[in-house]
């Protein structure tokens, strides 16, 4: 949720996990059933600060502190919850966005992963470090830190008074933030600028008949959503038309 982020301290607070058990959401302790603290590396502070003032835009309003991070148009001006088996849905689509933009630039398709496997990477290249294109080192983040941020415990042979003291009560994982800031060099904000841009720039070419059909296209997701939200037998007051 926005109230676990700490903007000043730019750290997040892990001290749920939502996730879909047959067709319910259930919210539950995290992994270990441990609350833990997470840096933010500077690309994640800055995607999220973007993330939170695009949903103040079209909320129109401040977020929520109680309101979870991870939410669509639809979600926003309906005021519910993305069920947690359309945030994989949501995953697929983002995917095959991504890979249209590589064939259109001629370059090969990515692979399909799902989120978790993102996790999977997160960790394999903390641990392994990367080599960048002139052939220099990103060295490896320290073996404790990426256990702890993780939420992994440490191997047994490792499990002793001074490495769990260690774990647990030392280090703002500052080398994990070393590594990310280190090898994310994308300028995050100079990005969504000028994709808004071009976006702008597409809107003013488009004819009516292009409009026309862009906002039909928005109604029938919006009725579809409508659909699919009624079936939870919700209260329609707060089922909002978009504007």
């Amino acid at each position: 949720m926005w109230k676990d982020i700490n903007w000043e301290t730019k750290r997040v607070t892990i001290c749920h996990n939502r996730v879909q058990l047959v067709t319910k959401d259930t919210v539950k302790l995290p992994k270990r059933e441990k609350v833990r603290e997470i840096e933010l590396h500077n690309a994640g502070y800055t995607t999220l600060k973007i993330y939170k003032e695009w949903q103040e835009a079209i909320l129109g309003r401040p977020i929520a502190p109680e309101a979870f991070v991870l939410q669509w148009e639809i979600n926003l001006l309906q005021d519910y919850v993305c069920h947690t088996g359309k945030v994989s849905r949501k995953w697929k689509e983002i995917y095959n966005y991504l890979n249209k933009c590589r064939v259109k630039a001629k370059k090969e398709e990515l692979p399909y992963g799902r989120i978790h496997d993102g996790r999977h990477t997160y960790i394999t290249l903390l641990l392994h470090g990367i080599e960048k294109d002139d052939k220099s080192i990103i060295a490896p983040a320290s073996f404790f830190q990426v256990y702890e941020s993780a939420g992994h415990s440490l191997p047994r042979a490792m499990q002793n008074v001074s490495n769990t003291v260690y774990n647990d009560e030392t280090g703002d994982r500052w080398d994990i933030t070393r590594f990310w800031n280190e090898a994310i060099y994308t300028d995050i904000a100079e990005c969504w600028r000028f994709a808004c841009e071009v976006r702008q720039i597409e809107e003013e070419m488009m004819t009516e008949l292009e409009k026309a059909t862009k906002q039909a296209q928005k109604q029938q997701r919006l009725e579809k959503a409508k659909a699919e939200r009624l079936k939870g037998n919700p209260p329609e007051d707060i089922l909002i038309e978009y504007k």
